[in-house]
């Protein structure tokens, strides 16, 4: 008996970690890169042109985009939002705008709400990056071969050593920028488009009152894939296989991800640059 359920948790944990890391490692690792360099990037623009000057040039679009994604995600999960402003500075604060709701009770009438919450706190992330890839449709003639390119950056993310896919990140930059920049740097296209993404990656991150409000539902998640695992391997199924299924149905998003981490990568460079010579500009004058 001791035996038998040794190898059943065994066998639990093991398809249930296999989930994790093909499943959603990658994601989640890209989602974690993106909220560092948003605060990188949004603190280098602190420095350079002030808070003033990173509401004022930034938030208008960023700050807009980033609460009306927890509207929809928050409004699809039947979540019940009692206020939402989607900009309005406050200047005693810091905050920007914000979505209000009623937090949902841990019970199974409401239990969709609860894990909700979850994907209403990191929806930014995903509203962000899908208004980055409609912009970058409409502002360069072909960007269906570096979408292409960002799913085989993705594969070789998963299994290839870690030289192999810094070269390939390296490759999927400057595939990026060549697409942006395809009709060459004197159009107006390329510098309309990264100053968006200016915008929005200086927004994109769940805030950490997103990511505490959204933890509950984080910790449902988990709970039942664990249970759906058990219920698997009980009727003798091999749930370890459903790892390869739900890579498959992550990686749009993943790619999706990834093109606007690569975009907050320049937006980190740029930002850096303008923090770094803000201060000389100010001395000469």
């Amino acid at each position: 008996m001791v035996h038998n359920l040794a190898d059943f948790l065994t066998a639990l944990t093991s398809a249930f970690c296999r989930q994790l890391v093909l499943g959603f490692g990658l994601l989640a690792l890209v989602g974690l890169l993106l909220s560092l360099t948003q605060r990188w990037i949004f603190l280098f623009l602190f420095r350079a042109i002030g808070l003033k000057g990173v509401v004022t040039w930034t938030g208008w679009l960023g700050t807009p985009l980033h609460e009306l994604s927890h509207y929809l995600v928050g409004k699809l999960f039947l979540i019940e939002i009692t206020r939402i402003k989607l900009w309005e500075p406050d200047p005693d604060d810091g905050v920007l705008g914000f979505v209000r709701y009623r937090i949902p009770r841990l019970r199974p009438s409401e239990l969709h709400k609860v894990i909700g919450t979850f994907l209403m706190g990191v929806a930014p992330l995903f509203g962000g990056a899908l208004f980055l890839l409609a912009a970058l449709h409409l502002t360069s003639r072909d960007p269906a071969p570096l979408l292409l390119e960002a799913r085989r950056f993705a594969t070789l993310a998963e299994a290839a050593p870690l030289p192999e896919v810094a070269r390939g990140f390296g490759d999927l930059i400057r595939g990026v920028y060549l697409t942006i920049f395809s009709d060459g740097p004197l159009s107006w296209r390329p510098w309309v488009f990264l100053y968006l993404a200016m915008c929005v990656g200086a927004h994109l991150a769940p805030s950490r009152a997103d990511l505490r409000g959204g933890f509950a539902g984080f910790l449902v998640l988990l709970v039942l894939a664990l249970f759906a695992n058990a219920v698997a391997l009980l009727l003798r199924f091999q749930p370890a296989n459903a790892a390869e299924t739900l890579a498959r149905v992550t990686g749009p998003l993943t790619v999706m991800l990834l093109l606007a981490l690569v975009l907050n990568c320049g937006n980190l460079l740029l930002a850096a640059a303008l923090a770094w010579a803000a201060p000389r500009w100010g001395r000469r004058g």
